[in-house]
């Protein structure tokens, strides 16, 4: 099993953002903080890095760590059309297009220190998009 989905809808009227949650395996982690954000992680004698290759700096999740900042190209790529579509047609992600950033903060990823933990990406979807899911 690579995740597990959980969907949680508002429950006040006034709001149209919903938010997905998927917890993903530790052999998973690595993968989809490359791929979305652009992290390099490192395991060493049990925990988990972050690392920059560039500096040569590392940061120790302290016990957790939020990654936030996904880049826009990867979404319709790593998800289904369904999904992509509710992701873009959430408020957060409009508005990081309106002001012409290449990533967005409708995703974040809690990742743990613990190598052996898996993780879990927050999803912020529209409302009437993230119905139409299936």
């Amino acid at each position: 099993m690579v995740a597990a989905i959980s969907m949680i809808f508002p429950s006040i009227y006034f709001t149209s953002i919903c938010q997905m949650l998927i917890e993903i395996t530790e052999d998973k982690v690595s993968h989809f903080a490359r791929e979305l954000f652009g992290m390099r992680l490192e395991t060493k004698g049990g925990l988990r890095y972050v690392c920059f290759s560039h500096s040569g700096t590392i940061i120790l999740p302290n016990p957790k760590l939020t990654l936030q900042g996904c880049r826009l190209s990867i979404i319709p790529l790593t998800f289904d059309i369904g999904t992509a579509n509710a992701i873009m047609d959430n408020s957060v992600y409009q508005e990081d297009i309106q002001q012409c950033r290449d990533c967005t903060d409708s995703l974040s990823m809690v990742i743990s220190r613990q190598a052996d933990e898996g993780a879990v990406i927050s999803v912020s979807l529209g409302l009437f998009g993230a119905t139409c899911i299936g």
